[in-house]
C-alpha cells in the first residue's frame, strides 16, 4: 500500500476526477489507519468532490431530458393547433 497510495492522496494538478472503474483495493477503515490524517483528509474531501460533480452531471442530464420532453410536447401541440386551422380553412371553403 506503501508510497503508490501516498502519491495517489498528495495534491494533484486541478482535472476532472472520476470515480475508479473497479473498486479500491483498501477500505476507508484501512486508509485512516496506515496514512496521515493530512492525507485521509484530502481523500475524503476529493471523494464529496467526486460524488457533488456526479450529482451535478445527473441532475443536468435530467434537466436536458426534461427540456427535450418538453419541446417535443410543444411541437406536437403546435403541428396539432396548424393541422386543426388547416382543416378549419378547408371546411369554411
Amino acid at each position: 500500500m506503501g508510497r503508490r497510495l501516498l502519491l495517489l492522496l498528495l495534491p494533484q494538478p486541478r482535472r476532472r476526477l472520476r470515480r475508479p472503474r473497479r473498486p479500491l483495493p483498501y477500505s476507508d477503515a484501512e486508509l485512516a489507519q496506515a496514512v496521515p490524517a493530512a492525507a485521509f483528509e484530502a481523500y475524503v474531501r476529493a471523494r464529496m468532490e467526486l460524488v457533488r460533480e456526479e450529482a451535478e452531471r445527473e441532475g443536468e442530464e435530467r434537466q436536458r431530458a426534461e427540456l427535450a420532453r418538453l419541446q417535443a410536447l410543444d411541437e406536437a401541440r403546435e403541428r396539432e393547433r396548424e393541422e386543426g386551422e388547416r382543416e378549419r380553412e378547408r371546411v369554411s371553403e
